[in-house]
């Protein structure tokens, strides 16, 4: 009987041990695992937070450089648009070389010649050139509206027969002319002249003698400006010319159109 007894007891006791140690283990394996994911999940964690603050950076600089760039355009563009108006001012401001001109030698139209112009009580050279020449019609429009406004002296008259009425526009440079606080004045002094030695214009076996009338009053804060004045000219006849300076003092001369 003692016998089974003992034999018993360390059956029992060695069950428990196995129970024991399986507990153990699977203690120490719980504890392990827990530790491994705790290290994975902290490394993943650092990965995504080291991804996130690249990927912040890369965007910031990526940002950075748009601005910067958008910054260069914008100074460049600035640069372009500061060059362009220097360019213009440039050329309104520069003085223009005209040519000598003469009854038997005159210019062009769109020439620049050399005409004298009255300035503080002296007479000095500038370039002028006449750009245009408009007949019929609207010039006869252009002397009316002219007329009727408030800063004529005329009163609008119909061209006589066989005349009708011309506008001549001209191009003055005004950088030699000292001027006044209002600006420089426009106007230059005008005449039609007939070619060769004739001193009125000749046409079709009429001789006609015309004066002109003055349509630029006011000054000019540029030194570029533009003035026109009127003339009645023959109906057809290119056959005159265009004087513009002081008769007195030098004169640019332009063929007629």
């Amino acid at each position: 009987m003692e016998n089974n007894k003992i034999t018993v007891n360390l059956t029992t006791i060695i069950i428990i041990a196995v129970v024991v140690g399986a507990l153990f283990v699977g203690i120490i394996s719980f504890v392990v695992y827990n530790n491994i994911n705790k290290d994975n999940n902290t490394t993943l964690s650092k990965t995504q937070d080291t991804e996130q603050i690249q990927t912040s950076a890369t965007l910031n600089e990526e940002t950075n450089n748009d601005n910067n760039t958008s910054l260069n355009n914008s100074g460049t563009t600035d640069s372009n648009n500061n060059s362009a108006q220097q360019n213009v001012s440039s050329a309104q401001s520069s003085s223009v070389t005209g040519k000598s001109s003469s009854k038997s030698n005159p210019l062009s139209i769109g020439e620049w010649g050399i005409a004298s112009k009255r300035d503080s009580g002296d007479y000095i050279d500038i370039p002028v050139k006449v750009t245009n020449v408009i007949r019929g019609n609207s010039a006869t429009q252009m002397v009316k509206d002219y007329c009727n406004s408030s800063s004529s002296i005329y009163k609008y008259e119909d061209a006589k027969d066989k005349m009708e009425w011309a506008v001549v526009e001209y191009t003055v440079d005004l950088t030699n002319i000292k001027g006044y606080s209002t600006g420089k004045d426009i106007k230059v002094d005008s005449k039609i002249t007939g070619t060769g030695d004739n001193t009125s214009i000749k046409y079709n076996g009429t001789t006609y003698i015309v004066s002109t009338m003055n349509m630029t009053s006011g000054y000019s804060k540029e030194n570029i400006a533009n003035g026109q004045f009127a003339v009645q000219l023959p109906i057809g006849c290119t056959d005159y010319l265009i004087a513009l300076g002081s008769l007195s003092h030098t004169q640019a001369f332009f063929n007629g159109k």
